[in-house]
């Protein structure tokens, strides 16, 4: 069963909430306000505000989601409650950049994560959760849901080096190894099908990359910021490339597989990349996604203009190539190909791309017929989120399109406190 729908809002995201006081299938969503455009309401209970979510099938049933955390504990115990009313959800940001925080145990209630719940929380050695929670559980310190099948946070302040992660792991979390500083290698368990958003930005000295053979999809900003990582070898069997996914990251040479069907926007932008061949499966190549560098001193994004592009001719390797609205004027050579030009899982692929797109995507405004692509990295472990580069496209632009990767989510599913939006 592939499990990639828990992993891409970068939370756990159980639909049931088994309490005394709550019905075991209440769904609960973020209590909206009575006027339009106004905030989420919220409320502040000792060191904690959290905002109130509520069933939607009895509004009277109501529960929490933490949304910051402002204590200074060293080993901190997430109370089950807060003002009666049970926390079931940590919000996307509620312990960012805590540095107090060593050890985090997790009440009984608790369902959902937000994506960067406890980003740049760089001194955490361990995670434990209750041993009545049905949804989350920890071995060696290391948080997960689903029995162990996907690993929600590593506890960086343990300093690990060199990791082996367990056969049967599917998913691997957002954030689930941001800013571990001291991370040097990390090999993946052959059932690994997803790295969530994130999961390892800014591991500043991690040296080396290559895939299993199970892996589907690297999502958006995945191994951003790691500014160490030369040696990238990605798998026959991964379809999908996220925005952002390997900026910054000084790859000198990169073998696409011949199965991969979508590159996000500024996927290898800033790298040391003097060409690449683009396999005809690839239908999508997003904004600045090759042949791109960034210029602190000009705070702009410059394409080298002899950067060869090899590629199908008529595919979207030459439209990626010579796309001049994208200020693309990149050298395009034919190459030839092994692989057939179409493929029996077009229909696949045409059913994905009609799902809705992950709230963990770059964020994009279209405005006034001019398109702007925001990009967001982590440039530096004292600011998540830090915007890397900012790129106006010319006015009249086509928006290309883009390879939808999301799952629906089950109707009887939690949302998290920040799904929705994320903040630049």
């Amino acid at each position: 069963m592939k499990l990639h729908a828990l992993l891409r809002a970068g939370a756990l995201c159980a639909a049931v909430l088994i309490t005394a006081g709550c019905s075991a299938a209440a769904v609960f969503a973020e209590e909206e306000s009575s006027e339009a455009g106004q905030e989420k309401v919220t409320a502040v209970s000792g060191d904690y505000t959290y905002s109130v979510l509520y069933n939607e099938d009895d509004e009277d049933e109501k529960a929490a989601c933490i949304e910051k955390y402002e204590g200074t504990d060293t080993d901190l115990v997430i109370p089950a409650e807060l003002d009666g009313l049970p926390v079931v959800q940590l919000g996307d940001r509620a312990f960012v950049g805590n540095g107090s925080l060593k050890s985090v145990k997790l009440p009984e209630f608790l369902t959902g994560i937000g994506k960067y719940a406890f980003a740049e929380c760089v001194n955490i050695e361990r995670y434990e959760v209750d041993a009545d929670n049905p949804f989350l559980n920890s071995r060696d310190g290391v948080l997960y849901s689903d029995g162990g099948m996907l690993l929600l946070r590593y506890p960086i302040g343990t300093d690990p080096t060199d990791v082996t992660l367990e056969e049967g792991l599917v998913g691997i979390g957002s954030s689930a190894f941001t800013c571990c500083r001291t991370l040097r290698s990390v090999k993946f368990p052959s059932t690994l099908e997803y790295i969530g958003n994130s999961a390892f930005a800014e591991c500043i000295d991690l040296r080396a990359v290559e895939t299993p053979e199970s892996l589907t999809e690297i999502a958006d900003f995945a191994f951003n910021g790691c500014t160490r990582l030369s040696d990238v070898k990605l798998n026959e069997g991964l379809q999908t490339i996220g925005a952002g996914a390997f900026t910054n990251a000084p790859i000198e040479s990169l073998t696409l597989p011949s199965t991969l069907t979508s590159v996000g926007e500024q996927a290898f932008c800033n790298t040391q990349l003097k060409e690449i061949t683009i396999p005809p499966s690839v239908t999508n190549v997003g904004a600045t996604s090759f042949g791109w560098s960034y210029h602190s001193a000009l705070e702009e994004l410059i394409a080298d203009e002899n950067f060869i592009v090899r590629g199908r001719k008529g595919s979207d390797a030459e439209r990626y190539a010579t796309d001049t609205d994208e200020g693309n004027n990149f050298k395009f050579e034919e190459a030839e190909f092994d692989t057939p030009e179409t493929s029996d899982s077009s229909e696949d692929d045409s059913s994905k791309a009609e799902e809705p797109q992950s709230a963990d995507s770059a964020d994009e405004s279209d405005e006034g017929g001019s398109k702007t692509v925001k990009i967001i990295g982590l440039s530096c472990c004292g600011v998540l989120l830090a915007l890397i580069a900012v790129i106006a496209l010319r006015s009249g632009k086509k928006e290309p399109e883009k390879q939808q990767t999301s799952e629906k989510k089950p109707e009887n599913q939690t949302k998290t406190a920040d799904e929705e939006e994320e903040d630049a």
